[in-house]
């Protein structure tokens, strides 16, 4: 399950209206995109790569 965009967990505790005996741990995105591709959203938006090293697959 991706992480949702990176967003500031203060404003995000507003939004929601999370009680102040709550700790926001994760946001998550639950459901289908509405483009599918097989390159991130981050990279397809320049804001960071994947690198080399996220590609390789480790077969044991």
């Amino acid at each position: 399950m991706p992480l949702a965009h990176l967003c500031d967990p203060v404003n995000v505790v507003k939004q929601l209206r999370v009680p102040a005996d709550r700790t926001l741990v994760a946001y998550l995105c639950v459901g289908y995109p509405i483009d599918e591709s097989t390159v991130p959203e981050l990279e397809r938006v320049g804001w960071q790569s994947q690198g080399s090293q996220c590609r390789k697959v480790l077969k044991r």
